[in-house]
């Protein structure tokens, strides 16, 4: 990653399959009525978790938004997680960048 958030060129390849895994995952958990299923970000993570998936499955996601981190700047990763991704939660309404937040779930997935 260079200076100031912006990706470095050729390190990182998104593919169709990433867009598609990271759009599953943050669309379908973080849908539009996703605040019915949860009082904060952080439990709808912990809902997942608990729905037991394999560790192959949450290292994937990892790895996926670990891909995404480092191929998008931080304009298109916040308009990126509602446009390309589905997701309704919006980090800066909780005082956080989309960046800041995605890694906060990888800490957490990580501590699944």
């Amino acid at each position: 990653m260079a200076v100031g958030g912006e990706p470095s060129q050729g390190i990182y390849t998104m593919t169709t399959s990433d867009i598609a895994g990271l759009r599953s995952f943050l669309g379908g958990y973080f849908h539009e009525d996703w605040e019915m299923d949860a009082s904060e970000p952080d439990e709808v993570i912990a809902q997942f978790l608990r729905s037991r998936p394999s560790r192959d499955e949450i290292d994937r996601i990892i790895a996926q938004i670990g891909r995404y981190l480092g191929e998008k700047n931080d304009a298109v990763i916040e308009r990126g997680l509602f446009e390309e991704l589905d997701c309704y939660y919006l980090p800066t309404a909780d005082d956080m960048s989309a960046r800041n937040w995605l890694k906060h779930v990888v800490d957490l997935l990580n501590k699944g």
